[in-house]
């Protein structure tokens, strides 16, 4: 950890780490893989069902780089990867949304955004999305009527980037809309 409590940043080549059990990373792509692994709890091969592998935008003030989004899960691990050029980020988590947002906290120490709909200001998911459905899908707040359920994976289009927000703003936009009631 870092001396302002938060990870740390990509220089300090972040591995398995605190107590919450996620692993966040940052790996040159010419030595990563994505190949099954020895599960050290029963070692025995485990098998990554990959769910997501499409081409993302990453979004900064100076403009937008391409990226590549990779979701897997193993088991009850829920991976995360996000490569742009020859670097990488990731993080496994007991979710897809939580892991998401831990690579997104890595990304923002690069002034980066992936434009994903769980990138979103106005997108957070139930707790039984966490717990029933990974987190894959969440609910989008309009700014009014009733929230939509949407994947969080999905791309958010070049005329709603401005719905893109940190991690901290998309949890302080959640926790006004439940003071409210809305969520």
């Amino acid at each position: 950890m870092s001396s302002n409590g938060r990870l740390g940043d990509i220089g300090e080549g972040i591995k398995d780490g605190i107590n919450t059990g996620l692993k966040i990373g940052e790996t040159n792509m010419a030595n990563s893989s994505l190949t099954p692994t020895i599960d050290p709890r029963r070692n025995v091969s485990v098998e990554k069902e990959v769910l997501y592998d499409k081409e993302i935008s990453l979004v900064s003030q100076s403009g937008e780089k391409p990226g590549q989004l990779v979701a897997e899960l193993s088991q009850d691990d829920y991976t995360v990867h996000i490569t742009s050029g020859s670097l990488s980020w990731s993080a496994t988590s007991w979710n897809f949304f939580t892991a998401l947002s831990s690579v997104r906290e890595v990304l923002e120490d690069h002034s980066l955004k992936p434009a994903v709909e769980g990138a979103c200001v106005d997108v957070y998911p139930s707790r039984m999305a966490l717990e029933m459905g990974g987190g894959r899908r969440a609910y989008r707040w309009p700014g009014t009527g009733s929230p939509m359920t949407v994947d969080i994976f999905d791309d958010v289009p070049l005329a709603d980037r401005a719905r893109l927000a940190s991690v901290a703003e998309q949890q302080r936009a959640h926790e006004r809309r439940r003071g409210h009631g809305d969520g």
